[in-house]
């Protein structure tokens, strides 16, 4: 699955790297990076290998899942317990759903 972040740019000449994603890529050679350009409203996630919205989107993750992903990958570095239990949350909630058989 493609980002919506993606671009891709071409090499001029020798080696360079993505200062996205880290990426070392050739002369004359198609780097196409999916890490998001910037990310919005902080930089709770910008030290992370892989941003949740990233990981989300790969694997297709609905609302709950998703939310669990989001708050647990930040909880130490913005609301600390706020996002454990919003993290909670949402997972209680996912569960009730599976329970009732309405995945």
């Amino acid at each position: 699955m493609s980002s919506p972040y993606a671009y891709i740019y071409e090499v001029e000449r020798g080696y360079d790297i993505c200062a996205r994603c880290g990426e070392q890529y050739q002369n004359g050679t198609i780097h196409v990076c999916n890490r998001p350009e910037e990310q919005v409203g902080g930089t709770h996630y910008s030290d992370k290998a892989i941003q949740p919205i990233e990981y989300i989107e790969a694997n297709n993750l609905g609302i709950h899942e998703a939310n669990v992903v989001k708050y647990i990958t930040r909880w130490k570095d913005k609301n600390g317990l706020e996002d454990l239990e919003k993290a909670r949350w949402y997972l209680d909630r996912l569960i009730k759903i599976t329970k009732k058989g309405n995945q």
